[in-house]
């Protein structure tokens, strides 16, 4: 397979996924986490074990994905706790409703889910990967920044001083 074709691949599936389920319109809540790798299997069972028949709708998706820490040099991507391994894995639940349009009981209840499965996946030294659905309040935030808090605060105010980039997510 060519480098297009093979980065273009998440693509094609997705232009299947829509003209089959209407994916565009479907309720998305996802759950994206970041692990060590002394922690992902046991996660992963953990959490498989939890899911059932009714996470799993057309479409649904669940990843783990291997990735090298020295791979990821962004200065705002917090990397899960540290072990042995030069390893880390993104877990990921990538779930939607089973209809299109809105569906509040559904993100409701995977909101509540996805908020479970952090505290777990925090307890063990996961780290959030800030694509997927998870409710944080800035002290939420902080935490997930630890001591690189006061740095991206500071980046914050020198690029955007106004506060009119990225409102949503309550960091600031």
């Amino acid at each position: 397979m060519s480098y297009p074709d093979w980065v273009n691949q998440v693509n094609r599936l997705v232009a299947q996924m829509d003209a089959a389920l209407d994916y565009d319109h479907l309720v998305k809540p996802w759950f994206d986490v970041w692990f060590g790798a002394s922690e992902i299997e046991r996660f992963t069972q953990d959490a498989l074990a939890e899911l059932d028949p009714h996470d799993y709708a057309p479409g649904s998706l669940l990843l783990v994905i291997p990735a090298k820490r020295n791979g990821v040099d962004h200065p705002a991507f917090r990397e899960p706790r540290a072990d042995s391994t030069p390893w880390m894995y993104l877990f990921d639940i990538l779930d939607n409703s089973a209809a299109p349009g809105p569906d509040p009981a559904f993100a409701t209840d995977r909101l509540q889910r996805n908020a479970e499965l952090y505290r777990k996946a925090r307890t063990v030294g996961g780290s959030r990967y800030p694509i997927g659905a998870l409710a944080f309040t800035k002290a939420d935030w902080i935490a997930h920044y630890g001591a690189a808090w006061p740095e991206f605060r500071r980046a914050k105010e020198r690029y955007d001083p106004r506060h009119v980039l990225n409102p949503g997510p309550g960091i600031f």
